[in-house]
């Protein structure tokens, strides 16, 4: 998730159509995906917080992967956003700023991708251990997970706060840049594999491990069932479904997340191994590719609800009866208004005195 800056061309008047269309894509889905995910991912917080759901320590984990996914809308994506519609980099205000932001992007990243593992881990034990799984998913383990996953994820991400920050070059004062060639190079050569492996790669081979043990589970299971002749037709055949059903929910949480994470990793490798043309339309054609691989990133922050909503039953159930008592709440205090007001008119009438740096 490292590559230079893509900003405006300043080295020409001419702006290219690959140079437009990623400012008017940055300007256009951030605020979108800005909202959407900050109003999912509240929702989501406050769905999973709620007394039948936080027993469960999967609701733990999806609560502290929401808060992930919102450091890392607000740290990234409303950066992106802010630069390219009122070109003003929030990074270059201040070298602390520097530091915390960039350090507080990549933690967030790399934090969301270790909690959807978690949660994988946890559900393969619950298919396979599903008698032991009170013993050995406990909130204690949990604790100790989450909070060996945040030391780890602070440390591998933590050269930000040290290699970052102000430098003066001739006579020009920067805010944001690296404080050595060393450091410059460790960032573009050797950093961004070591991101591709925490962000996507290690991730990516724990959930397709992960998947493929419970979707074997579910389909041994249903073979035991249909052979030893203990459910009727029907049942078999609703078991089926749920299998297939299940089978594909997995897959394709699975497509999502590599969809929407291994295009930025493979571009910043791409862009810093193989792609050496300066020209400005090829600089134009890279700003274009980066938008779209950064903006896929973060749509991976922002429907987190979304899939919570249409494969998790229980999930549903408690969104839809949030929103039934808001509705109740909100017709009880009309009806007390509307009869408030009829008491005020009676007694009325019936008285005459009355909010250059190289980084995503």
């Amino acid at each position: 998730m490292n590559s230079t800056n893509t900003t405006p061309n300043s080295t020409t008047n001419i702006i290219l159509p690959q140079e437009a269309s990623a400012k008017l894509m940055w300007q256009i889905l951030s605020p979108i995906l800005l909202i959407f995910g900050t109003a999912g991912n509240i929702l989501s917080m406050i769905v999973l917080t709620r007394q039948a759901m936080r027993k469960s320590s999967m609701s733990i984990y999806l609560t502290c992967l929401a808060v992930a996914d919102l450091l890392a809308l607000y740290s990234g994506l409303l950066r992106q956003w802010i630069i390219y519609t009122f070109n003003t980099d929030i990074r270059e205000l201040h070298p602390l700023i520097c530091k915390v932001v960039t350090w507080m992007l990549y933690f967030s990243l790399d934090l969301s991708a270790w909690i959807l593992v978690s949660v994988t881990v946890e559900r393969a034990v619950s298919v396979w251990l599903p008698h032991k799984v009170k013993v050995i998913c406990t909130k204690k383990v949990l604790a100790v997970n989450i909070l060996v996953l945040v030391i780890i994820l602070m440390s591998v991400n933590g050269h930000f706060l040290f290699g970052r920050g102000l430098i003066v070059y001739e006579g020009v004062v920067y805010q944001c840049a690296n404080q050595s060639r060393d450091y410059a190079r460790f960032l573009d050569y050797i950093f961004p594999w070591v991101d591709l492996c925490f962000f996507c790669l290690a991730p990516l081979a724990f959930h397709l491990v992960g998947n493929a043990l419970i979707i074997t589970r579910l389909l041994a299971g249903m073979r035991t069932i249909t052979r030893l002749n203990m459910a009727t037709t029907e049942q078999a055949t609703e078991r089926r479904r749920q299998v297939s059903s299940m089978t594909t929910m997995l897959l394709s949480l699975n497509l999502v997340y590599l969809v929407c994470t291994l295009p930025i990793s493979i571009y910043l490798i791409y862009t810093t191994y193989w792609e050496k043309d300066t020209s400005p339309e090829a600089k134009a054609q890279r700003q274009l590719m980066f938008a779209c691989a950064n903006l896929l990133m973060y749509l991976n922050n922002s429907m987190n609800f979304v899939t919570y909503t249409i494969s998790g039953k229980r999930f549903r159930s408690e969104l839809i009866s949030l929103f039934k008592r808001k509705m109740l709440r909100s017709g009880s205090l009309f009806t007390t208004s509307t009869s408030s007001s009829s008491v005020s008119r009676s007694r009325y009438r019936g008285s005459t005195n009355t909010l250059t740096g190289t980084n995503l």
